[in-house]
């Protein structure tokens, strides 16, 4: 009887594993393309010669150093932090909040994190946390953007 419970206890949690691992829970809607003082956008559009920092950009993004100060220093990073951070995710620099960001929102949006024994997230810091995924996980405003269309 102990042995079929096990291995039972070890199945379930396999699958929840599976399901939580397989989903794509993002709300994520690709930020304002920058446009260049042509008015073209992307790659195509950019003028010889111009560079990141000559491109517009959407002043109401949210970047990482705001979610950063505003959440991650307060709340998570006690936690998520170090040599060995909880559950893998380390959220004391922008390379290690991207890499998770879609799973760090479904955590915080869902009521996941922080766990039970730590203070709960308010509504605005749940917000921005989304807020910071949905926009692209960019650490500064048009930085990640404009990269992306150099590179093309």
């Amino acid at each position: 009887m102990g042995f079929k419970n096990l291995i039972t206890g070890h199945f379930v949690g396999l699958l929840i594993f599976v399901f939580l691992a397989s989903c794509n829970y993002s709300k994520h809607t690709p930020p304002a393309t920058p446009t260049n003082s042509a008015g073209g956008e992307g790659s195509a559009g950019m003028e010889d010669g111009q560079n990141c920092d000559d491109m517009n950009t959407n002043p109401d993004l949210v970047v990482f150093e705001e979610v950063n100060q505003e959440v991650f220093q307060s709340s998570c990073v006690g936690c998520h932090s170090g040599q060995f951070p909880a559950a893998g995710v380390d959220l004391s620099s922008f390379e290690g909040a991207k890499a998770a960001a879609s799973r760090i929102e479904f955590q915080v949006v869902n009521g996941m994190m922080p766990p039970p024994s730590r203070p709960s997230l308010n509504q605005n810091q749940k917000d921005l946390v989304a807020a910071w995924v949905q926009d692209g996980a960019v650490d500064e405003i048009g930085a990640v953007l404009c990269e992306e269309m150099m590179e093309e």
